[in-house]
């Protein structure tokens, strides 16, 4: 049989792809049928022309053909290869016993000669970002998932600007995830271009509307790591969030002022206190890092009654900056543009000021995929503490999704005790060591109800319990502004 392979436009690399949807060519096309039967090995002859097919020149194919397989003139390539008819799968090859492939280039030519001879599994050495669009092309055609899952890894592994388009435009055509391609949009971020609703990256486009699914999956996916609903009781104040400096903005957003605290005012206040009932009891473990002076440190927060990791952090005390994941990490943090990556803690200069930034991606074209825009969550101030004779003062603000309110809590103020001539606070047997790093957070409108707890149980383990409106991820990083490196001035 003859047959003539179509290489789609996402197979080759001559001109740019605009995407917006699936075009479902067919890989081949049928142009003489021969008698079938059922053979033990099927003949392959695979050649291009370097003038366009034999049909169109009025050429016969049998008197280009050279029995030793060579190039010939009027040929670019010519190969020849048997294949077990067993290991063969496509519906359009059962029962063939010798089929013509004319293929549109070389590279074509190479890709299915080495398709043919491992139909299973090709080696990864074999795979170069060149001939993997080819390969993948091949390998729907011969519906060989073995060789269209090697080449997949490959492409999606060296993806470029350049070759954006043509995963896209492969993985809706072969009806595949977006994933590889997702993660390589956030990781390009500012990069890309936008104009009449596509992104435009490298010499392609791609209409923004197909990676919007992936988008609201992964915000459904990572939201409740920062946000839970809030009691009816709980009134956020309008903010508006820009593009301020760190500093800046968890002034504006926390409401720092800029006075110390008054030594007095704290050994006198003498208000009653109590717990939320809702406060969920977890443990807060640090891993210190071997190279203390330029390691990261790794911390992990687990519910007190599951065990269940709830999120996970690493980050270098005197950098003051934490990344937060889903799961520990290994030898360093997780990339921003990947799964588990959920956002970073990083404060500014003094290390006083501190602002929880979500896994979005920064500075995006307007309208551009809105809901991937990178989100402040929450934001961390620390009051001035010269002299170190008070225990220190934050001020935190916790963010909403649409960056339109946020809520504001402070710290509880220890009282002083006399007979043990230090500062104190209840903790509800959960705290077992004095630390500076020990602290509670009440809302700044009803500060009689504990909303946070964060205390020292032993020397790498603390207790985190907190109640909605926190969530593992915020609770988290506001405890992780404990073990940060800070000025003594705001």
């Amino acid at each position: 049989m003859r047959v003539r392979f179509r290489a789609p436009r996402w197979a080759t690399d001559d001109e740019a792809l605009e995407v917006s949807g699936a075009v479902d060519a067919p890989l081949i096309e049928v142009i003489e049928e021969s008698p079938r039967g059922s053979p033990a090995v099927v003949s392959f002859r695979v050649w291009c022309s370097r003038g366009g097919s034999a049909e169109a020149r009025g050429d016969s194919a049998e008197d280009e053909w050279s029995a030793d397989g060579t190039a010939l003139a009027t040929y670019g390539v010519t190969c020849r290869v048997e294949v077990p008819a067993s290991s063969l799968k496509a519906s359009w090859l059962r029962g063939a016993c010798a089929v013509d492939v004319e293929a549109p280039s070389p590279i074509s030519v190479q890709s299915w000669v080495l398709a043919l001879h491992a139909l299973e599994a090709v080696a990864p050495g074999e795979i170069s970002p060149r001939n993997a669009y080819p390969l993948l092309a091949v390998g729907a055609a011969l519906e060989a998932p073995g060789v269209e899952d090697a080449a997949a890894r490959v492409a999606a592994t060296t993806l470029t600007p350049q070759t954006f388009s043509r995963l896209v435009a492969y993985s809706l055509d072969r009806r595949r995830p977006l994933d590889a391609c997702y993660a390589r949009l956030k990781a390009l971020g500012p990069a890309l271009g936008f104009s009449n609703g596509h992104l435009l990256v490298g010499d392609g486009a791609c209409d923004q509307r197909l990676f919007a699914p992936l988008v609201d999956a992964e915000r459904e996916r990572k939201t409740p790591f920062f946000q839970v609903a809030a009691p009816p009781l709980l009134r956020g104040v309008p903010v508006k969030v820009n593009n301020e400096d760190d500093k800046d903005l968890a002034s504006s957003l926390a409401g720092v002022e800029e006075r110390d605290d008054d030594d007095d005012g704290a050994r006198k206040e003498v208000a009653s206190h109590v717990f939320d009932p809702d406060l969920r009891r977890c443990y807060l473990v640090r891993r210190r890092a071997v190279d203390s002076a330029n390691g990261d440190d790794d911390f992990a927060l687990y519910d007190d009654a599951t065990l269940e990791l709830l999120v996970a952090a690493r980050g270098h005390k005197g950098a003051a900056s934490f990344v937060l994941s889903r799961a520990r990490a290994g030898p360093s943090a997780p990339p921003r543009h990947t799964e588990p990556y959920l956002g970073e803690m990083v404060s500014h200069l003094g290390g006083s000021r501190f602002v929880l930034r979500d896994w979005g991606v920064d500075d995006l074209p307007p309208n551009c995929l809105p809901h991937l825009q990178r989100n402040v969550r929450a934001a961390v101030t620390y009051k001035t503490n010269v002299l170190g004779r008070v225990p220190n003062t934050m001020r935190v603000a916790l963010v909403t999704a649409d960056n339109n309110t946020a809520t504001r809590f402070r710290t509880r103020k220890a009282r002083w005790n006399e007979r043990l001539q230090m500062w104190t606070l209840e903790f509800q047997e959960r705290v077992k060591r004095a630390s500076k790093k020990n602290f509670q957070l009440v809302q700044e409108d009803d500060d009689h109800v504990v909303k946070l707890l964060f205390g020292k149980v032993s020397k790498n383990r603390f207790s985190l319990d907190f109640a909605p409106p926190f969530a593992p991820a915020t609770a988290l990083a506001i405890a992780l502004t404990t073990f940060a490196s800070k000025l003594v001035a705001a």
